[in-house]
């Protein structure tokens, strides 16, 4: 009579596996929901960007390409692996037993926040240096290219110990008849769970994403200081005109203080030959200063009385961007906005990863509804790879017009594929 009075309470407490991890998934099911929505939406926009920034017309050959190109292969390298595989997890959270995806996981996981990390600090050096020294040779498009390259492989290098840590561990949780069961997670293999060599690791990995945190906030600031006194400003434009098809060159722009000179894809016209340049001016309270380097450029055309070829524009050209920040006041400065916001989103969903990554043990003792509230923001950092097309599509204008053009050229394709 014992005996079956303690099986019967035994069994009155005992969850089974499947059971307690239908629970947890149910409650999981709407962050399931919106993983999914982040992975379409990821993996569609990344696709677009890669094809509107590699074949597109409206960006030619240079540092913002690059940059771009860079995160969207991580993006999407994220989109099509890390995502799905959350997907999966979260409907088997307490039962993964497949040590092989664990492994997998955990490596893409390190892979897809470092390599961004280290490309958005390098974005924000580029930005920096165009704003402080843009006097001294600034990264160019190649230089950019095997930068990003050496970001990717140093990710590569940096996530292997993950997977080689990672593994399948048990435990025991407490179920809903008050009970315990052992559930079986995607976490540190057994021999690494109290290894040093993890600790070291981790932290290895919070402080590398500490430092970058803080040396992209320090350069975004600086740079805004600088955006902020310019664009307040108050600005007259005069113009200086000259004609490539003549010796003669006519200045109207007079002895003052200039602030900014910019020089867009608008600011040259070649019709008839001739190419005008709009120089913006600044006037406020502060003491006139001549502009001596800039009118220095300039005098080049009326001293030489010579014929001036596109490649002495493109030239001339180069050398205003060079004396200049880069922060015209006819134009908004959209890249740096860009970068900076998608700089801001990276700090802040990671800031809440690691705070919580010391946070793992507490799974065991959350409620479903809890735990699916743990899970969200413990993946919140998934929104940085689904951002970037969203915030090219909002500021950048080229971006939109490139992505109508693509589609008319596959639209009118698709219509000669059908009338054949």
């Amino acid at each position: 009579m014992d005996n079956e009075t303690s099986n019967i309470s035994a069994a009155s407490i005992y969850e089974s596996l499947d059971h307690l991890n239908a629970r947890y998934s149910k409650a999981l099911f709407p962050f399931t929901i919106f993983l999914a929505i982040l992975a379409v939406i990821g993996v569609v926009g990344n696709i677009i960007v890669i094809l509107v920034f590699s074949i597109g017309q409206e960006y030619k050959n240079s540092n913002f390409k690059i940059f771009v190109l860079c995160l969207a292969v991580v993006d999407l390298i994220t989109c099509v692996s890390l995502i799905p595989a959350e997907i999966a997890k979260n409907f088997h959270y307490f039962s993964f037993e497949s040590d092989a995806a664990c492994k997998i996981k955990c490596y893409f996981n390190v892979f897809g926040s470092s390599s961004a990390a280290l490309t958005l600090t390098l974005i924000s050096i580029d930005r920096f240096r165009k704003v402080y020294q843009p006097m001294k040779k600034q990264m160019w498009p190649a230089l950019a290219f095997k930068l990003c390259m050496g970001c990717i492989l140093f990710s590569i290098i940096l996530s292997w110990p993950a997977a080689q840590m990672c593994g399948i561990e048990s435990g025991p949780m407490k179920n809903i008849y008050g009970g315990r069961t052992v559930v079986y997670l995607c976490g540190a293999e057994k021999k690494y769970q109290k290894s040093l060599w993890r600790v070291v690791y981790k932290y290895v990995l919070f402080i590398l994403q500490g430092i970058v945190s803080i040396a992209c906030i320090f350069m975004y600031i600086m740079i805004g200081r600088v955006i902020v006194k310019n664009w307040g400003a108050h600005t007259v434009g005069n113009t200086l005109r000259f004609d490539s098809s003549s010796r003669s060159f006519d200045s109207s722009v007079k002895e003052s203080t200039v602030n900014e000179v910019f020089l867009g894809p608008e600011d040259v016209k070649t019709s008839s030959g001739g190419v005008q340049i709009e120089v913006k001016q600044q006037q406020d309270q502060q003491p006139k200063k001549t502009l001596r380097k800039q009118s220095s450029v300039f005098s080049n055309f009326s001293s030489t009385g010579r014929r001036l070829s596109s490649n002495d524009v493109a030239s001339k050209r180069r050398m205003f961007n060079r004396q200049t920040s880069g922060f015209g006041f006819r134009q908004f400065p959209y890249k740096t906005l860009i970068w900076f916001i998608l700089t801001v989103i990276f700090i802040i969903t990671y800031i809440i990863y690691c705070g919580l990554s010391f946070k793992v043990a507490m799974v065991f003792t959350l409620s479903p509804r809890g735990f699916a509230l743990f899970a969200f923001f413990f993946r919140l950092y998934f929104l940085n790879n689904v951002a970037n097309p969203i915030i090219y599509t909002l500021l950048d204008i080229r971006f939109r017009r490139s992505c109508k053009k693509i589609f008319a050229m596959a639209k009118h394709c698709e219509f000669c594929r059908r009338e054949s």
